[in-house]
């Protein structure tokens, strides 16, 4: 594949990620964790044309989405979670890419690494990151969400716990998305590919 079909796929993983990022940032989106997740998505197939474009396309995405959602508790929130969630699990998951959820094996592994990275980044974004956002998550003031599941050291597990399950699931997911965006891929690669012989 040319270079500069590698740069247009970037550009465009780029740009998807961006947009998805900026949806944050409307009234009303409880759920903005989904267009992060995506944006991660989009990172990944970034890689794939080259560690070099997967970390542009983290920079470049980051960058634009810090002054386009910028400014509001919850947006700076998804930030975030982008900077510290979507962009490492998207690194992670290029170099896990051969482990997937069709053995016993690959899965308990993948499922195992995937669940540790969750926790690690959760515990950053919970005790670190939480003093930087005004101790805000979703909106919702932490000590209290933790208080109402049962105390912070309880509400801290639930949370862990319940996000952990969801991560999984989600990267579950997301291989199967991965892999039907690298079919695409690849097709285009292979008759791109061709078309220069010609």
């Amino acid at each position: 594949m040319k270079q500069t079909r590698k740069i247009t796929y970037t550009a465009v993983a780029s740009a998807i990620a961006v947009i998805a990022l900026a949806v944050t940032a409307l009234p009303f989106m409880p759920i903005f964790l989904i267009p992060v997740l995506i944006a991660a998505l989009c990172f990944f197939i970034a890689f794939q044309c080259g560690i070099p474009h997967g970390f542009m396309a983290i920079a470049v995405t980051l960058t634009l989405s810090f002054f386009i959602t910028g400014g509001l508790v919850i947006v700076a929130t998804s930030f975030i979670f982008a900077a510290f969630l979507a962009a490492p699990y998207s690194i992670l998951a290029h170099f896990i890419k051969k482990l997937d959820y069709t053995k016993k094996k690959s899965a308990l592994m993948r499922a195992g690494i995937v669940a540790v990275f969750f926790n690690a980044v959760f515990a950053i974004i919970v005790f670190v990151m939480g003093r930087f956002i005004g101790e805000f998550l979703f909106g919702i003031e932490l000590d209290r969400m933790m208080n109402i599941l049962g105390g912070v050291a309880t509400g801290y597990i639930i949370l862990a716990v319940l996000g952990t399950v969801i991560m999984i699931f989600y990267d579950f997911s997301f291989i199967f998305a991965a892999k039907v965006l690298n079919k695409h891929l690849r097709f285009w690669k292979e008759k791109n590919d061709e078309e220069d012989k010609k």
